[in-house]
């Protein structure tokens, strides 16, 4: 692992006990075994630390969830909603099985200083691949995109599984067969039956 990674792994594991804003550069520089000064070479200020470390768990997340699922080779309504779970369980299980990881993903997400629409735009997301799946479902039909809440649904869905996630990761929440399935169904039976009766399947 080289030096700039230690150090972002270094702040994750830092922010499990402190606020993301009050994250010791300090303690973080005696974590990944460097100088402070060095990780402002790196990083020139605390929030592009910051920053840079959501990027890097972001992509670490969605490039494990990426490899494994083409949504390009997707047909039909049902199989787009099958790979979706599969890539939700993923999702799920990742922050699941590392409360820090979770935990630091969740604060950052919720900081609206921190997570601003630039960031937004850099994280490499499955969500535009989804969007772009519906767009062909719907024959690029604008008037009926328009009617589809696609950033609610995204955030509603994303926002309340790393909440589920987090509990688990903490032991708050057991991480079951049951208790995956029944929040799955809780967060996207009435998600799809909108999107379909929009699409008109």
């Amino acid at each position: 692992m080289d030096t700039r990674t230690k150090i972002m792994e270094s702040v994750i594991k830092e922010c499990k006990n402190s606020l993301i804003g009050k994250i010791s550069t300090v303690n973080v520089s005696k974590l990944a075994g460097t100088s402070e000064s060095n990780i402002f070479k790196i990083f020139k200020t605390k929030d592009s630390l910051l920053i840079e470390t959501f990027l890097y768990l972001d992509n670490k997340i969605t490039k494990k969830i990426i490899s494994n699922y083409d949504i390009d080779t997707v047909q039909t309504f049902n199989e787009m909603a099958q790979m979706l779970y599969n890539m939700w369980r993923m999702y799920l299980e990742f922050f699941a099985k590392n409360y820090s990881y979770a935990h630091f993903y969740s604060m950052f997400r919720t900081d609206n200083k921190l997570y601003t629409a630039d960031v937004l735009r850099r994280q490499n997301s499955s969500k535009d691949k989804i969007w772009d799946f519906i767009v062909r479902l719907s024959g690029d039909d604008e008037e009926v995109l328009h009617q589809i809440p696609f950033n609610l649904f995204w955030t509603l869905a994303m926002d309340s599984t790393l909440a589920v996630a987090q509990r688990m990761a903490r032991g708050d929440i057991e991480l079951s067969e049951d208790n995956i399935d029944y929040t799955y169904h809780i967060l996207f039976d009435g998600i799809f039956e909108l999107v379909a009766a929009h699409l008109g399947l």
